[in-house]
């Protein structure tokens, strides 16, 4: 019933032209979480919000902006689909400095996975979180997005 019913209204704002066009970097499928997200940029500063999306084995690349006296840790509620870990640093053009981590989806089904980026305070004691991050790792059994 409830698709039956979410059909109709999809069915009537085509019609009527009421639903803006897909962005470019949307898949086709609206149902999945970040679909309309932004993709994470492979170069400069990983922001809030954007997805990362991601084959079996492939490495994304989170770039967390380094300051003195803080450091980045990540974590995900779904451990048993990705594995996290150091990427090390990176110092770009600009003399920007990065921590870089890297973000292995390795399960061969499609999933949408979460990972929560914090930085915090080394010291003194105890550890503060001063900025939070979340970005999104939209997991694809095959490529089926649009670059």
């Amino acid at each position: 019933m409830i698709l039956r019913t979410l059909s109709a209204l999809l069915s009537l704002g085509l019609a009527a032209g009421t639903f803006a066009a897909e962005p470019e970097f949307a898949i086709r499928n609206a149902l999945r979480p970040g679909t309309h997200a932004a993709h994470c940029p492979a170069h400069g500063a990983t922001p809030d919000g954007c997805i990362f999306h991601a084959q079996t084995d492939s490495v994304n690349r989170a770039r967390l902006p380094v300051a003195p006296g803080t450091q980045w840790v990540a974590r995900t509620p779904d451990a048993a689909l990705v594995r996290i870990g150091p990427g090390g640093e990176d110092t770009a053009a600009d003399g920007s400095r990065y921590q870089l981590i890297d973000i292995v989806a390795w399960r061969p089904e499609d999933a949408d996975i979460v990972v929560t980026f914090d930085r915090l305070t080394v010291a003194p004691a105890p550890l503060q979180v001063v900025e939070r991050r979340r970005v999104g790792i939209m997991k694809h059994s095959i490529k089926s997005w649009n670059e």
